[in-house]
Parts: C-alpha cells; sequence; structure tokens
C-alpha cells in the first residue's frame, strides 16, 4: 500500500550482503543547476553540483546492504530567501508504504526505500525512491548574500554552505529519518500553523499510522513510548519539550548505552524538530567536531560521515549495515598521514575527502575510530 508522500524538510539481509546499489536521477533541464554550463574551476559548475551530490548518495549507499537499487531523483529549483536567511534544500522519501510483503511490522509506515530491500523488488519501478530539490537561489545575488554553496569535497566551505553535508543530511530523511507526526501548514503559504500530536493519513475508517522512526519515540532517555503509551495531547507537549529521544537498541548500543537526544526545542521547527539530533547535546567539545553532527540543526564542522547515532538509527529502522573493513581503517590511516589521495578513496564505505578538512588530532580519532571499529574493539554495525 504505497501512497505518495509530501516534501519533508524532512527479505532479511545477510551479513555477506552486498552494498545497495545506486541509482540517482539528475532530472534538471538543459542548462540549468546539474546541467549549469558556468565555468567553474578545471569543470563547470553543473558537473561540480553533480560530483559532490554523488559523493553524498554513495557515502550512504556504500554503507547500507541490499539488493533493491537506491533511486534518487534530484533537482534545483527557485525557493527564495534573504540575504539573511533562506531555505537550502528539501528532501525526503518520494512514497510511504506499509503492510507490504515481508514488512517486518504491520501498520507502520516504511519509506519505500527500505520497504523495498525487504520486498526483493522495487513497488514502484517507474518513480523515484527519495527526491531531494535545491534552492537554486542560494547561489543567486540575493539568498544569503555573498555566501552560496561550496562545491569542493575537502570540507573546507570557508562562509559558505557545504553542499556535500546538506545532500547527505537530505538523503537521510528519504532512507528513514522521517517522522509522521502532524504538522499543520497553511495550504496556501505553507505557513507553519502549528502540530497536533497526532499522526497523519487519516484513513476512511479513521486510523492514523504511525512511520517507523516513530516507533522508537520516548519522552525522557528511558521514558514512555511515544506511541505505546501517550496520548496525542501528550505526544504534542513531548514535540517541544526539549525531552524527545530516540530510544532504538541498536542506536543505544552506538551511543555508550543510552537514547539518542533528538531535537526538540520550545518553539517547534519544521523539518528539524523530532527528525534530527539535538544541537547542544551533539555540538562540539574543547573545540573539536562531535561525530554525530551530521544530523544536528546547524552544525558547527563539515562532516562527511554518517556518524555511530545516524547509523544505530537506520539499524532500528530495519536496514542492515555494512561494517567498516581493516582496508577502509588503512584507507583513512594512508589519508591521515598523506599518503593517498583523499579523491583515490571518496567512493568507499568512509568519505575520506573528510579527512583532510579537520586539524590533525581530529582526523587522527577518526581514522583510529574506524580502525578499531574494524577490529571489534568499538561496536561495528
Amino acid at each position: 500500500m504505497a501512497i505518495r508522500c509530501a516534501f519533508l524538510i524532512f527479505a532479511a539481509l545477510g551479513s555477506a550482503a552486498a552494498a545497495v546499489p545506486l541509482e540517482i536521477d539528475y532530472a534538471d533541464p538543459p542548462g540549468v543547476g546539474y546541467y549549469d554550463q558556468t565555468p567553474f574551476g578545471a569543470t563547470d559548475l553543473g558537473e561540480a553540483r553533480r560530483t559532490a551530490f554523488d559523493l553524498a548518495a554513495r557515502t550512504w549507499a556504500d554503507r547500507l546492504a541490499g539488493s533493491v537499487p537506491l533511486s534518487v531523483q534530484t533537482q534545483w529549483a527557485s525557493m527564495g530567501g534573504s540575504a539573511a536567511d533562506a531555505p537550502l534544500a528539501s528532501g525526503g522519501p518520494a512514497f510511504i508504504d506499509r503492510d507490504f510483503a515481508n514488512a517486518p511490522t504491520p501498520n507502520v509506515w516504511y519509506p519505500i526505500a527500505l520497504a523495498n530491500q525487504f520486498i526483493g523488488a522495487d513497488e514502484e519501478p517507474a518513480e523515484p525512491d527519495i527526491i531531494v530539490r535545491f534552492n537554486l537561489d542560494v547561489d543567486g545575488p540575493t539568498a544569503l548574500g555573498d555566501r552560496g554553496f561550496y562545491y569542493g569535497l575537502d570540507g573546507l566551505p570557508g562562509v559558505d554552505v557545504d553542499f556535500t553535508q546538506i545532500a547527505m543530511r537530505e538523503i537521510a530523511r528519504g532512507l528513514g529519518f522521517y517522522s509522521n507526526l502532524e504538522v499543520l501548514k497553511d495550504s496556501v503559504t505553507g505557513a507553519f500553523l502549528g502540530i497536533t500530536g497526532e499522526f497523519l493519513d487519516v484513513e476512511a475508517n479513521g486510523n492514523r499510522y504511525p512511520s517507523v522512526f516513530d516507533r522508537f519515540l520516548a519522552r525522557g532517555p528511558t521514558g514512555s513510548s511515544l506511541l505505546r503509551d501517550e496520548t496525542a495531547d501528550q505526544r504534542k507537549a513531548d514535540m517541544t519539550s526539549g525531552d524527545l529521544y530516540f530510544a532504538g537498541p541498536h542506536t543505544a548500543g552506538h551511543n555508550a548505552g543510552s537514547a539518542a537526544h533528538l531535537y526538540a526545542p520550545s518553539s517547534f521547527v519544521p523539518g528539524a524538530s523530532v527528525v534530527l539530533l539535538d544541537e547542544a547535546t551533539y555540538s562540539p567539545t574543547d573545540g573539536l567536531a562531535n561525530v554525530n553532527e551530521l544530523l544536528t540543526p546547524l552544525p558547527s564542522a563539515v562532516i562527511h560521515e554518517p556518524g555511530p547515532i545516524a547509523i544505530g538509527v537506520l539499524q532500528d529502522l530495519g536496514w542492515t549495515v555494512l561494517p567498516y573493513t581493516g582496508d577502509d581503517a588503512a584507507k583513512a590511516l594512508r589519508v591521515f598521514a598523506g599518503l593517498e589521495s583523499p579523491s583515490a578513496v571518496a567512493v568507499l564505505h568512509l568519505d575520506a575527502a573528510a579527512y583532510n578538512r579537520m586539524p590533525p588530532t581530529v582526523d587522527l580519532l577518526d581514522a583510529l575510530r574506524i580502525a578499531r571499529q574494524a577490529m571489534g574493539t568499538d561496536p561495528n554495525p
């Protein structure tokens, strides 16, 4: 029962499974967006955009096991903005599905990309699984003023916005960082009107169903389940409580045994509240980037790796995640030591390009962490 889902500002697999095949549809017309022929260094702007998006998509796909291709459609569109503020992108599952063949849990909505892996076939072969749109105005003269997207792969955007990082976050929404809790918007302006604590998609029989992500929402790190133990009014309060957590067992296993603190400020932020990690909890420590910052609302450092919490969440949703290997660890260490070019390993499980963009202590710690995972000293999916 697949349904088309609005944009969001948001068969069991064996251990020897291969990485999910990736298909990317750059859906812009000639001369626009991904096919903009404006000179850009040694190439043109469109090719730079495609290269950066390809890195973002493959960084996810190379960590996920699956036999059914992961289909991502991406495009550029004018979304407006001012010199001080502008929407960067929107992304999410093109469809959601429930009660499909081999569904692990009944009466729960799954993003179609994940549902397809359980079904063992593409339920909507003519349609993408994930749709991602970027704001063309960000590279123009008005939105964000002199700032624009940065298309380099080295994680050194300066004052600009790192495109690969934003692309990774939007793709994550389509992989399952998606809530079916109702957010009310004006049908004409799209302005945020409020939240209800109810679930979307009221059916003829009056039933409303949560997303698979919603199954693991809890009030407090060891508190009540929003799905099982609470009413709509209680869920409404939870969504702006500052005390909202993702309490999946795999997530806790990647987070020192603790549930992951979600972003739930007192003023609800569409596209960020509930579905992203808490900004303050996963902020830098002693000036060093937090490895889980990719999926915070305002990362203070450029991160091109999912991070352990994101990996745990995906496992709780039902994805099989490929572990880091000794080869990955060796490549990370060689890149850190300057013995191998990041571009030579950019399509591997880890985004090695990121290892040149931080202070040396962070580079080395990240590389050693992957090595410890590969050796079995630290938890490895």
